[in-house]
């Protein structure tokens, strides 16, 4: 569960201006915008690659929502799996369901079992600036374990703590960005058959206007380094 922020975090790395609710925002919407996000363990070693597609954006009110088709593979390039979602531009803000944050293969061992999800969203406002607090967010996954469905397990995930700490110039494969520094706190508490476990990692995300997310980290309980995100290409 530690890297569940980092992974599919992939969903803030489309970023820009496609309408003018959307201006100057840290979004892209436009069709056929391709994003290539790279995930690294602590020793540099590719783990996974993710490919993000904005296929179609429609506009209701004063709301934009774009469909993104996302494909994961693994570090010999092999598909693991793929599927879409759905984001908002609202205002001056994005909203993102935090539910399609988490890793996809991990949806993927779910499949099959009878699950619940309650989800709320991330938020990301265009007027950032260093010093802001940022909104919680929390995302609920029940499920029934064996055939009668007696036993729960629930995970609960709440990114907390989202504080922008600053600004930094940051190089990746994909050029060179003007990004805000955002840190935050992923808080996981496991129930199942009546235990708690509740574990906290700090992460960083870094984030480019009009470009989105170009780099995040994710650490262990004891603050070491455990993997990071860069954004590699852009199409």
């Amino acid at each position: 569960m530690k890297n569940i922020v980092l992974t599919l975090l992939s969903l803030f790395l489309l970023s820009g201006a496609f309408a003018q609710e959307c201006e100057d925002n840290f979004y892209r919407m436009e069709p056929g915008s391709v994003f290539h996000l790279t995930y690294y363990d602590k020793k540099d070693k590719v783990e996974t690659r993710q490919e993000n597609v904005v296929m179609e954006v429609d506009k209701s009110g004063g709301e934009l929502e774009a469909t993104i088709n996302t494909k994961l593979f693994d570090k010999k390039d092999k598909m693991i799996t793929e599927g879409s979602f759905t984001v908002i531009c609202e205002g001056n803000s994005v909203k993102v369901d935090m539910s399609q944050m988490m890793q996809m293969d991990q949806f993927e061992s779910m499949e099959g079992m009878d699950t619940e999800v309650e989800t709320d969203y991330i938020v990301l406002p265009s007027d950032m600036s260093v010093g802001q607090e940022l909104p919680d967010s929390k995302t609920t996954i029940k499920l029934k374990m064996g055939d009668s469905g007696a036993g729960m397990m629930s995970n609960e995930v709440v990114m907390t703590d989202r504080k922008v700490v600053g600004q930094e110039e940051i190089t990746t494969p994909a050029g060179t960005f003007d990004c805000f520094k955002i840190t935050y706190t992923t808080e996981v508490n496991m129930k199942v058959m009546g235990m708690d476990r509740v574990m906290t990692y700090p992460g960083v995300h870094w984030f480019a206007r009009n470009i989105g997310m170009v780099k995040s980290e994710s650490y262990d309980q004891k603050g070491n380094l455990e993997t990071y995100m860069l954004l590699t290409k852009l199409e």
